[in-house]
């Protein structure tokens, strides 16, 4: 209740509500205990208690709604970190697990389109073996900052492991998902990474699935994904390979 007020009004807005509330309330109650009491309201009794209510309440408000609000944020900073891959910033395998079901028992339900883009980097080992594993913690982040740009906001980008990255693309078909797929390959066989003093350039390779019909979970397109991202380091590396969904 308190955080949803805060979020629509601020704390400075829920504290002056709240105050304005607390001094009549606090008048009030001045009126019906002199009113039983006293038979009679003095009108000093109201302005001391609204003076007392204008110079407390505010203060012990501000202070909670202040308190309330930091909380509130700091739960959504560790939200975030849950869900984020700590060295690239790209979502965690258990937010793409979570979100792959979500996207997979949807689209199949409503007969929509899902695919996925399975990614990895060409001959990485050389990359942390020739100029150490800095440059190829650059090399990782780089990748993540270029595939944030590439994609849609729509899409979930996902370290999977090591140098392997997967992409989850709602309401996309296959010949969308292939088009994504070479404009992540291009863009980053273009890039050139700096790594301190380094310049790197490296590739990739994707490969492409899409959701059969008759599927209601994620786990036949991500290894079709695989197996097409497999094609494609053997068949010869920086390549897009596609792996049509099994016909029902």
């Amino acid at each position: 209740m308190i955080r949803a007020l805060i979020q629509r009004f601020g704390s400075l807005g829920v504290t002056i509500i709240a105050s304005l509330l607390a001094i009549t309330g606090s008048i009030g109650m001045t009126a019906i205990y002199d009113l039983a009491i006293k038979h009679a309201i003095p009108h000093e009794d109201l302005l001391i208690g609204a003076m007392a209510s204008a110079t407390i309440a505010p203060l012990v408000i501000y202070w909670l709604a202040t308190l309330s609000h930091e909380l509130y944020q700091s739960e959504q900073r560790l939200s975030a970190l849950s869900q984020k891959d700590p060295l690239t910033g790209a979502y965690n395998r258990r937010y793409f697990d979570e979100q792959s079901r979500i996207e997979c028992a949807r689209s199949h339900r409503y007969g929509q389109s899902l695919a996925i883009l399975m990614i990895d980097l060409d001959k990485f080992k050389q990359v942390n073996d020739t100029h150490g594993h800095a440059a190829g913690d650059e090399v990782l982040k780089t990748i993540v900052q270029i595939g944030t740009k590439a994609l849609r906001k729509s899409d979930v980008l996902a370290r999977f492991g090591g140098e392997e990255f997967v992409v989850l693309l709602p309401h996309a078909d296959i010949k969308e998902a292939t088009m994504l797929a070479n404009r992540l390959r291009k863009n980053i066989e273009e890039a050139e990474i700096k790594a301190g003093e380094l310049e790197l350039r490296v590739t990739v390779s994707i490969g492409v699935s899409i959701q059969a019909a008759d599927e209601s979970d994620i786990t036949e397109m991500l290894s079709r994904a695989d197996q097409a991202m497999y094609n494609a380091k053997h068949g010869g590396r920086n390549r897009v390979e596609v792996m049509p969904a099994p016909v029902s």
